[in-house]
């Protein structure tokens, strides 16, 4: 894990500003490595950088060997189609 975990700090050096983001990120992949469930929940305005987030988080799962499912949402009338909270 100690290669997949240098090379996602290498990347968040690329990800300005996002030390934390990507630091929560590689503890919930060792948690996913541990066989342990859990979530994780990316809110936040439009433009900030989520889909930027998730798609550094699904290319460290899948160095890991770990399988990733994207999966996109689109809001609906203010709800989420996927059951997340609407504004």
């Amino acid at each position: 894990m100690l290669g997949a975990r240098a090379t996602m700090a290498q990347r968040a050096e690329q990800i300005v500003g996002r030390a934390a983001e990507i630091g929560s990120f590689e503890e919930a992949l060792d948690e996913v490595a541990r066989r342990r469930p859990g979530a994780l929940e990316l809110v936040g305005e439009p433009g900030i950088g989520k889909t930027r987030l998730l798609t550094e988080l699904g290319a460290a799962a899948d160095r890991r060997g770990m399988l990733v499912l994207p999966k996109m949402s689109r809001r609906h009338r203010g709800r989420d189609p996927i059951g997340g909270r609407g504004s």
